[in-house]
């Protein structure tokens, strides 16, 4: 069943990441999105606090790690409000996580949760929907820099460092606008410089500056985008099935 759980929530945000290049028709009126984001210091592993990860509760937005005393590299959340976006509109970014990454000659590896918070409010404030938080799981690998650096490493640094996403946080919401329609809203993610996504991988340049950005795009519950976000979801569901049935999982 945990199997069966990971694949699903694979499989939406999978499919929710193809469906934001898929153009859908616009109708009705404008919206504004927003999200609000924030490190989940309880959710960190090993546990946050002076050390390896430092996440303090005061400054939610900023994390950092180091092995002894220095050098320091960081995370920082930054959260973008949209205004005028439409139903069929290409995805926009609402929120950035930017990566401070120095060289630290050594390999560890920590997880942590960030929260997301998502509301969307029509035009005219005649309708708000304020969506339950979410966690987005990553776990962050600091990779030993030396060569010869593991595969992929995309970014041909010494070595690329990487993220793996938790993307079931990313699944699609739904709500209905002021004029009664159903509207979803699917998410993905969008690599910004020194950033390669392979699969629920994010791999950053070492000794750089990086970014990742979360997207979101408005359609209509019934458009063919929709149905082919759950008809993927579905198919991908069943390609997990067959690999552990394959597997003996």
């Amino acid at each position: 069943m945990k199997n069966l759980i990971s694949h699903l929530g694979h499989a939406l945000a999978g499919a929710a990441i193809i469906a934001t290049f898929i153009p859908t028709s616009a109708s009705g009126a404008p919206f504004t999105l927003a999200l609000t984001t924030s490190f989940d210091c309880a959710s960190a592993n090993p546990p946050a606090g002076a050390g390896s990860v430092n996440c303090n509760p005061g400054t939610p937005q900023h994390l950092e790690w180091v092995q002894g005393l220095n050098p320091v590299s960081s995370l920082d959340l930054s959260d973008t409000v949209q205004n005028n976006v439409n139903a069929g509109d290409a995805p926009v970014i609402i929120g950035t996580i930017t990566h401070t990454n120095v060289v630290i000659p050594t390999q560890f590896q920590y997880s942590i949760n960030i929260i997301n918070s998502f509301a969307v409010t029509d035009e005219a404030d005649l309708s708000v929907d304020n969506f339950p938080p979410q966690a987005v799981g990553i776990t962050f690998t600091e990779s030993l820099n030396e060569e010869p650096c593991p595969a992929p490493n995309p970014e041909l640094s010494v070595c690329d460092d990487f993220f793996t996403f938790d993307v079931s946080g990313l699944a699609p919401v739904v709500f209905t606008d002021s004029e009664g329609k159903q509207r979803t809203v699917v998410f993905g993610l969008l690599a910004g410089p020194g950033t390669t996504i392979i699969g629920d991988q994010v791999f950053t340049e070492e000794d750089g500056v990086s970014s990742i950005s979360f997207t979101a795009q408005i359609v209509a519950v019934d458009t063919p985008a929709t149905l082919l976000l759950f008809g993927l979801g579905l198919l991908m569901i069943g390609f997990g099935i067959r690999r552990q049935q394959q597997h003996g999982l």
